[in-house]
């Protein structure tokens, strides 16, 4: 009898469900007027092989914001997104379209919930939904070898109608605003839609093509007076940001009480303004910056004057004395890739990059003489055979002082030359408090043993950095001395830990920030209970050390200083 009376629980339970459901799926918002237009679609980027030359817009009640269905959103930009891993299935009881990743060995979902507008994300690893670039190998020659968290999978909830953005449910499609999907699912994974008002452009980062900017660009765009509507898009886009992504601590309501009025004025001269002031002056720090003027500003002839930060400025001038230095040294040329001064070597890169596989590879897939001209790993073997051939040397400064960063998965190859140890590189997510602490091994040697054959103990290693030692080169100097790979020498260096977003704005405005990923260290010590040193203001060393920046590029000078503090 009890077992009857569950079944007959069961089935009114879910008859009520099925009568909720049923009358929850007409229409979502059958009372607003909803225009659909293909509008064209070109994708610079040759990193992604992305077939659609059109994306699908919609227009609510005679608006000019475009919106765009969450599933054709994705589908139309295949190639791009990794839609073979890709599912999505409709709740219409709980107003919500659900998209199901189950690539590299996980399963994670993103929930669009169309009453509450909001999105839940299973973890931070949720918006990694891209394909590997078609033109670079970032994890050439690494393997991951153990990797530990101080959590699991934790949810990120953005509440979007906080931020006054609407979803709709429109003839079983979630509509969203474009701005708002291009910057979670696009901008954050290194990929940026343009929509100049006319039609979408989409390119790695952002563009830098002259002539890709001009056809983005037009010239009769510049002066055009915008709506209420593009500025409140512009404005509610960058709330969002500031309060989720900003890595450095939430900056909405500082953003809302300074610069409110300015980012709504409709004056492309007062808007552009404040939006240098608010990015380059406020936020002041080398991570965030203005790069591209909005579509109605031309961006050769806008007056910069007094927009920048004292931080960039302060480091411009160093930069300037260093550069001069450097040139009146060297030459315009600058140092070779690796030079001699009696028993010492040293080492100058002023990136960390991974080339292109069409600069690193011939058409037998052998590797070209001049790969170490595209690709800081390959200068790194190119500069330890001519050191190994020279024969007499006891010591190898790194030259980072004009390095401004990079890319991680080149710096951990090349920390591979300074330890037999396998590299540790540690991150935290502001988005969920969570730390990942990763171990790396490097197949210097290419012959797929991943024995890490460095040159540990056979040199003594110096870094030397300045205040322009920034981003992935502050955490290769982090690394080298919280680690005792190399002694640090030269200036404290520039900071930068956080990885960084590149933004197009909805109008037009090219912007990057200091994303919600912050690289820190964790100290061997630290491993267990993965207690994280910070190193986003740089990394400091001993008064001893320190070398005045006029004597960066002295050989001589430099061959005596650290023969003295060996000793």
């Amino acid at each position: 009898m009890k077992k009857h009376k569950k079944i007959f629980i069961f089935l009114l339970l879910f008859s009520f469900i099925i009568g909720l459901s049923s009358c929850d799926i007409t229409l979502e918002n059958d009372d607003i007027k909803v225009v659909e237009e293909k509008r064209n679609f070109t994708n610079f980027a040759p990193d992604y092989d992305i077939e659609s030359n059109t994306l699908t817009t919609y227009f609510i009640d005679d608006g000019i914001i475009p919106y765009m269905d969450v599933v054709t959103f994705f589908e139309e930009l295949n190639g791009f997104f990794d839609t073979d891993n890709i599912y999505f299935s409709f709740n219409k009881f709980f107003k919500q379209v659900v998209l199901s990743y189950s690539g590299l060995g996980i399963r994670l979902r993103t929930i669009f919930n169309f009453k509450n507008d909001n999105i839940t994300l299973d973890d931070a690893y949720s918006l990694e939904l891209t394909k590997q670039s078609s033109t670079t190998d970032y994890s050439r020659l690494l393997r991951t070898v153990d990797s530990d968290s101080n959590k699991g999978y934790e949810t990120v909830r953005f509440e979007c109608k906080d931020f006054d953005y609407n979803f709709y449910y429109y003839e079983n499609k979630v509509l969203i605003p474009f701005s708002l999907l291009n910057f979670i699912f696009c901008s954050v994974n290194y990929y940026n839609i343009y929509y100049n008002g006319e039609d979408f452009y989409g390119d790695y980062l952002i563009i830098q093509n002259d002539n890709n900017l001009n056809i983005v660009y037009k010239k009769e765009f510049v002066g055009l007076e915008a709506t209420k509507e593009e500025r409140l898009d512009n404005y509610n886009l960058m709330r969002f940001i500031m309060h989720y992504f900003y890595g450095l601590g939430a900056k909405d309501k500082e953003f809302e009480e300074k610069y409110k009025e300015e980012y709504l004025s409709t004056d492309p001269k007062i808007y552009t303004k404040a939006e240098f002031e608010f990015i380059n002056q406020y936020l002041n720090e080398l991570h965030s910056g203005v790069i591209h003027t909005p579509y109605a500003i031309d961006n050769d002839s806008f007056d910069r004057t007094g927009l920048y930060g004292e931080n960039l400025l302060n480091t411009r001038d160093v930069t300037t004395l260093l550069r001069n230095n450097r040139k009146n040294t060297f030459g315009e040329n600058g140092p070779d890739a690796v030079r001699f001064y009696n028993d010492l070597a040293i080492i100058t890169f002023d990136g960390f990059e991974t080339g292109e596989n069409e600069f690193i590879f011939d058409d037998n897939g052998n590797v070209k003489e001049d790969a170490y001209l595209y690709d800081t790993f390959y200068l790194f073997k190119y500069a330890f055979e001519k050191i190994e051939e020279k024969g007499n040397i006891k010591s190898v400064i790194f030259d980072i002082s004009l390095n401004g960063g990079g890319n991680l998965a080149a710096l951990i190859r090349t920390l591979a030359f300074l330890t037999n140890n396998g590299i540790n590189i540690a991150s935290s997510n502001c988005l969920n408090g969570r730390i990942i602490s990763s171990q790396y091994k490097v197949d210097i040697d290419e012959d797929g043993s991943y024995a890490q054959n460095s040159y540990e103990n056979k040199y003594d290693f110096y870094v030397l950095s300045s205040i322009y030692t920034y981003s992935s080169a502050n955490i290769f100097s982090a690394n080298c001395l919280y680690n005792n790979y190399a002694t640090m020498i030269g200036q404290k260096s520039g900071g930068g830990a956080c990885s960084i977003i590149p933004i197009v704005m909805p109008d037009g405005l090219t912007i990057q920030i200091s994303g919600p990923n912050q690289m820190i260290i964790i100290k061997e010590e630290d491993l267990e209970n993965l207690t994280p040193t910070y190193i986003e203001n740089g990394v400091d060393f001993s008064e001893n050390n320190k070398i005045d920046y006029n004597y960066f590029y002295d050989d001589a000078y430099l061959y005596e200083f650290i023969n003295n503090i060996k000793h």
